[in-house]
């Protein structure tokens, strides 16, 4: 069903974590938007990671409800998507690294965490969906690959994570 249940509390509660019970990480939306912020500025994480990653599932949900707003936003507030998106799918040591990578391996992660919420009703799909897509990172890396200028071919060997052949 398309429609939010009258248990889920108000969306700005979900946004501020207010009223809610559950760890610190996925209760106030607010707190980890400013983390965000703070990574993105310093410059440790892409923003494309975790904004695309939102922005897909929220659409994913949005196409599923008819673009029912309440619907759409609630699961975007609710559970680990926010977390996710920002420390999980932005990890270096396991996600795509090419630019064009990055993207195809954040879309992926929000179009599988929506699919996993409304297929399954599972709204924990965040983790699993991430984990699919570290496991493809290396797939998307080799596809995606920039061509050396001069070549035909992209580099049939791909550096490892260390940066060594």
């Amino acid at each position: 069903a398309s429609t939010v249940a009258a248990a889920v509390p108000s969306l700005s509660d979900l946004f501020l974590g207010l009223n809610l019970g559950g760890n610190v990480g996925e209760t106030s939306k607010l707190m980890i938007i400013i983390g965000m912020v703070y990574l993105i500025f310093r410059r440790v994480i892409n923003p494309k990671i975790p904004l695309l990653f939102i922005l897909t599932t929220t659409l994913v949900t949005g196409f599923y409800s008819g673009f029912n707003f309440d619907f759409m936003m609630s699961h975007a507030l609710t559970g680990t998507l926010f977390f996710g998106a920002t420390f999980m799918a932005t990890d270096y040591s396991s996600g795509a690294l090419t630019p064009e990578g990055k993207t195809v391996f954040a879309i992926g992660a929000g179009l599988l965490t929506g699919f996993f919420r409304i297929a399954f009703t599972y709204p924990g799909g965040v983790g699993f969906a991430i984990l699919i897509m570290n496991a493809l990172a290396p797939v998307i890396d080799q596809k995606l690959m920039p061509k050396i200028y001069g070549h035909k071919k992209r580099p049939a060997v791909i550096y490892n994570r260390q940066g060594k052949n």
